[in-house]
């Protein structure tokens, strides 16, 4: 189903254009805003919002509880919010849209986190594999170099990595991306950031899903041979 263009969406009480020179100037459709917005002394806009509109709580919609603190649940990291370009275009709320930034931030740093310790997985089977061919070659690595107490002889699955490394990590994820988005921003302002961060966040969920295709395919390797 494809998502109403932002002529359909437009806040029925209108919205607020605010110029250098003339001040606010209410816009009651969107052919009027686009004609404000193409101004020179045009500087942001805010929609006119109803009061259960202003009353909803979209923190407490879209983010996650205590994502820093607490470590990353197996739906956390595979459930990033997504939302379409069309639809975000279509989003009239600098509220909502300030949330769903907020969320996106917390995305990337789990996924960020969970990126790194793939890779740190993948870094412990390339050393097992490197001493089991060192073995072939008369020579090895140290025994504390190349445990295989974090693999199972019964194979590697991505969803049981996930719950063993949450459970491992209740002090690694730090918040690298804190900064908050400023609800009173222009809501053009809004939705560009948010674009930008879905894209950043698709762009992440690929490279995990690629480091841990190879990491599974590693074990695999790492199977056959112990």
């Amino acid at each position: 189903m494809s998502s109403p263009s932002p002529s359909i969406t437009y806040p029925p009480r209108g919205v607020t254009a605010y110029t250098s020179t003339s001040g606010p100037i209410h816009a009651p459709n969107l052919e009027a805003l686009d004609l404000l917005r193409a101004r020179p002394d045009y500087e942001s806009c805010m929609p006119t919002l109803s009061s259960p509109e202003l009353a909803t709580d979209w923190d407490a919609h879209y983010l996650l509880p205590n994502p820093y603190q607490n470590p990353p649940t197996l739906d956390s990291v595979t459930n990033p919010l997504r939302v379409s370009h069309a639809e975000i275009d279509a989003t009239w709320d600098p509220y909502k849209l300030a949330a769903m930034i907020t969320r996106s931030h917390q995305d990337m740093n789990i996924l960020d986190h969970t990126i790194v310790e793939v890779q740190r997985e993948k870094y412990d089977v390339d050393r097992i594999l490197d001493d089991a061919e060192r073995k072939r070659n008369g020579g090895r690595y140290p025994d504390s170099w190349t445990s295989y107490s974090s693999f199972s002889g019964r194979g590697w699955n991505s969803d049981d990595y996930r719950r063993r490394r949450a459970a491992m990590c209740n002090e690694d994820i730090t918040p690298s991306r804190q900064s908050r988005a400023n609800s009173g921003w222009d809501v053009y302002k809004l939705r560009e950031v948010f674009s930008s961060l879905q894209t950043d966040v698709g762009t992440k969920v690929g490279r995990l899903a690629n480091v841990e295709t190879e990491l599974r395919r590693k074990v695999l390797q790492l199977n056959r041979l112990l």
